[in-house]
């Protein structure tokens, strides 16, 4: 009993508890003490992960229609609630047009990561984008870089509304780059087909998808691409490979595959890697 509270009080900070623990053991109020540190500190953690994440104010799930979205996968949205692709360093890319209410489902996932315990981030992508590539310095970019690698989850949301320039695309891919290196979550909306994304980099010449997290998956993600709607059942593929209006797609493929030239992919984030191993145009997701 004495070394876990003494762990406790160490866990906490209260060192000078620690040390004196021998003759403060007995005290009816000690451990009363410790769940007061304790709750504390879990509110402070709490309200300092909502600042930090950027995501503002938003709807509740409770809120979301679902019947709005003529195809929607409610089971897969709902599933993603679970936060197990957290845990697995999976990344998810949620594609619809506007109206669908990507962005809300987004930032009710930021939610949920956060009352877990972990960190997340918000951001739009032309914002992430635009402050990284301004950045004027070997310590400045460090320093923004470390605000979008560091937090569990990062959602970058709407990707897909302006083409980007080869700066931007550099950027991005190391941005990328680096959480794929420390097995941390990227969640991306986006309102375009996948076929289109190559119009938001212009110059990006290979294509690469969502690659497998540096550990090995708790459950097979490969390729999943399911589509729920009131005329079709549960885990049916979609008919189409576009996106048809009104509609919201969840993927989460797994697999790493061989750059190819232009070649589709299910999910993917172009970038221009000119400072990854020479190649001046890549286009690549982790």
């Amino acid at each position: 009993m004495s070394e876990d509270l003494y762990k406790r009080l160490r866990e906490l900070g209260l060192l000078g508890l620690a040390a004196r623990l021998d003759e403060l053991g007995g005290e009816p109020w000690l451990e009363r003490v410790i769940a007061i540190e304790h709750e504390e500190r879990q509110h402070r953690g709490l309200d300092r992960r909502l600042k930090n994440s950027r995501l503002g104010r938003f709807k509740p799930m409770a809120d979301y229609d679902w019947s709005w979205p003529k195809v929607v996968d409610r089971e897969a949205i709902e599933d993603l609630f679970r936060l197990a692709f957290v845990e697995e360093g999976a990344n998810i890319v949620i594609v619809g047009p506007n109206g669908t209410g990507k962005t809300m489902v987004a930032k009710n996932l930021a939610h949920a990561v956060i009352r877990s315990g972990k960190s997340a981030r918000f951001i739009t992508a032309s914002a992430m984008l635009t402050e990284l590539a301004a950045q004027d310095g070997v310590a400045a970019l460090r320093r923004a870089f470390r605000r979008y690698t560091s937090p569990a989850v990062l959602i970058i949301d709407e990707l897909g509304y302006v083409a980007y320039a080869n700066r931007h695309a550099d950027v991005l891919f190391e941005a990328v780059n680096r959480r794929y290196e420390n097995g941390r979550s990227i969640l991306v909306t986006t309102n375009r087909s996948f076929q289109d994304w190559g119009e938001l980099f212009p110059n990006a010449t290979c294509v690469v998808p969502f690659g497998r997290p540096p550990r090995p998956p708790k459950r097979d993600h490969r390729d999943r691409r399911r589509v729920l709607s009131p005329q079709r059942g549960p885990g049916a593929p979609p008919k189409k490979e576009n996106v048809s209006p009104a509609s919201m797609v969840i993927v989460s493929p797994s697999d790493h595959a061989r750059c190819s030239p232009r070649a589709p992919a299910d999910s993917a984030l172009l970038a221009d890697s000119a400072r990854i191993q020479g190649a001046a145009n890549t286009l690549v997701t982790t």
